[in-house]
């Protein structure tokens, strides 16, 4: 994601460092909240792109998470389901077919686990790469959110002010 010249905000090196670190702590899972809480602590006031950055790292990490907890149980949960319905088809049956892929739900529904969280943790790199080299990253649906969230109310006109006086 690469902006043109004229469109990219005039950000030093240190912002966009900050920012690339709050979205690639990612790497360090449960932990790697630590980093944009402490940068969007110690830039708030300072840097509102890095501010925004590491607020949508924090978004995101809470969310990658619980997603991650929740995807985890209903994946042993299904797992097990597989697995006793696998069984028990395959001994009704008496099919070699169904106890293989009976064992082999478990591997599956793992990798199916696996594979989209792989996608939820290369999109947070995402966010700090597009950061370190200048661009503007909105995570889908989540940063759209927050920045409408953050805009401050507008302010309503004076002629709709002065007619309910």
């Amino acid at each position: 994601m690469t902006l043109p010249e004229s469109a990219k905000p005039n950000l030093t090196i240190d912002e966009r460092l900050l920012a690339g670190i709050a979205h690639g702590s990612i790497l360090v899972f449960g932990w790697g909240i630590l980093a944009p809480v402490l940068v969007y602590f110690t830039q708030r006031d300072r840097s509102r792109y890095v501010a925004f950055q590491a607020l949508q790292a924090i978004a995101y990490q809470i969310l990658f998470m619980v997603a991650y907890w929740l995807l985890a149980i209903l994946t042993f949960i299904l797992m097990a389901f597989l697995q006793i319905f696998g069984i028990a088809a395959a001994a009704v049956l008496e099919s070699d077919v169904l106890v293989s892929l009976a064992n082999l739900s478990p591997l599956l529904a793992m990798l199916a686990l696996i594979g989209f969280m792989g996608f939820l943790w290369l999109l947070g790199l995402a966010g700090g790469v597009a950061c370190l080299f200048g661009a503007g990253f909105k995570y889908p649906l989540l940063g759209g959110w927050l920045e409408r969230y953050l805009q401050p109310p507008a302010a309503k006109p004076v002629s709709e002010e002065v007619a309910h006086v």
